[in-house]
Formats: C-alpha cells, structure tokens, sequence
C-alpha cells in the first residue's frame, strides 16, 4: 500500500472516531436551514477575516507537528507527594489559544467583537452570493471564535468535558444571533456543514474544540483560498500524532 493511500484511510478512519465518539444527543437539532444553502460557483467575492487573523495571530500558540514524545510528569513538590497529572503522550501535541493572557473585561470585550463582526457579515451581504469554499471558511471562522469567546468567559475552567457534554451542553445553546435567526454550534456543524458539505469528511477537523484531543486551532484565519489546504494540514497533523493514532 503506497504511503498516499495509508494516509487517506488513517485520515478516514480518524474520521469515523470522531464521528462515533461524539454523543447522540449532538444530533438533536439537526435540522436543515435552506436560507444557508444557496451559493454562487463563479463568485469572485470574498470575506474579509481580518479580525479574526488578527486575534489568531496574537494568541495561537503554533507546538508544531507531533514528535510522538510522552512528556515528563512533573516532580512533587518538597514536603509533598502530589504532583500534576496530565495524559503524557498528548501533553506537548496541538496548538495552544492563550486563555490565560485574556484577563482584563476589554480583552475579553475584543474577542467577543470579533464574534460580533462575523455573526453580522450576512446582514451586508448574503452569503449566497459567495463561493462554497469562501461560505465554509465563514461557517469555520464563526463556530471557532464563538467556542473561544465561551471559554474565555469561563476561564479557568477545571474540565470542558462539563460544559461541552451532556444535555446541558454548551454546544446545543442559542450562542448565534444572525439577525433574527438563533444558531447553536451543534445547528451550525449538523444543520449547515453537514447538509451542505455532506461528501467532505475533512470538515470535522475545522471544528476547534479547546481541548488537546481536538482538531487544532490555527494562527491564520479560514478563507476561500485556504480553507482546504488549512483542513488537510489540520487531518494530516492529527493522525500523525499521538491524539489520532497510537500504538
């Protein structure tokens, strides 16, 4: 089997984990939205991310591709035999956002503008009049920095698996406004992305989920032009490290 190949099936099969591990109660509201479904093939418009780039940038933490090396577990400190614990083969993989340098209410003001600046593109122009690529790297933009802008507001937090599960998850409330319209992040991956993007396994690995074992979290922002190249770099960097695949 050629190297191609190999990689193809892992990025599938990572794929199909995540899929399979994402609980069932995600699908609740998978409900279509036509209004979204629309878009323009030949369109040469495209949608400045700027703001996003710029808070990328300023905060990403870029740990480069994984060395498949376990990190070393802290030493106890003297007097004690307690140490922090962590998952040593994950530890030093995936890029970091820096939650923990957004302290101030007008740092945390300036990321939630950012979210706003997304959720209002569509109200000055309707995203049907924009390719599919430029649509997905919006739909992209918008789930990341929404999930962003959640966490900062919670930060520290002691688990996301709190927040992010359960029927009280964070992912199926109404964090979205465009317009009149309440999005949810679950409506936005199972009612937009899915529907219009239903033949493109690569999409689950643009959906930042501020945890290691998630997809990364990239410096630049999606765009038309990237957000194919950003997609498979992000499958490519998962399966080749210890959160995707391991012996």
């Amino acid at each position: 089997m050629s190297l191609f190949k190999l990689v193809s099936l892992l990025i599938k099969f990572s794929c199909l984990l995540l899929l399979l591990s994402a609980p069932k109660y995600l699908h609740a509201e998978d409900k279509a939205y036509p209004q979204f479904s629309g878009y323009s093939p030949k369109s040469k418009l495209t949608i400045n991310f700027e703001p996003v780039n710029i808070l990328l940038e300023s905060n990403v933490l870029d740990m480069g591709p994984s060395r498949r090396i376990n990190a070393k577990l802290d030493k106890p400190l003297i007097g004690t035999r307690l140490r922090n614990v962590f998952p040593s083969a994950t530890h030093n993989e995936s890029n970091r956002f820096t939650y923990e340098l957004i302290k101030s209410p007008k740092q945390k003001s300036l990321v939630n503008d950012v979210k706003k600046y997304l959720e209002s593109l569509p109200e000055k122009n309707n995203l049907n009049l924009y390719s599919k690529q430029e649509q997905l790297a919006y739909w992209l933009n918008l789930y990341n920095i929404t999930l962003i802008n959640e966490i900062v507001k919670r930060y520290p937090i002691v688990s996301l698996e709190k927040i992010l599960t359960g029927p009280d998850s964070l992912l199926d409330k109404k964090l979205v406004n465009i317009g009149s319209l309440q999005l949810s992040l679950s409506d936005i991956q199972y009612g937009i992305l899915d529907k219009n993007y239903s033949k493109e396994p690569l999409i689950i690995y643009g959906l930042y989920q501020g945890y290691i074992g998630s997809p990364n979290i990239n410096k630049k922002a999606f765009s038309g032009k990237n957000v194919y190249k950003l997609l498979k770099n992000n499958a490519t960097d998962f399966v080749n490290s210890n959160r995707g695949t391991k012996k």
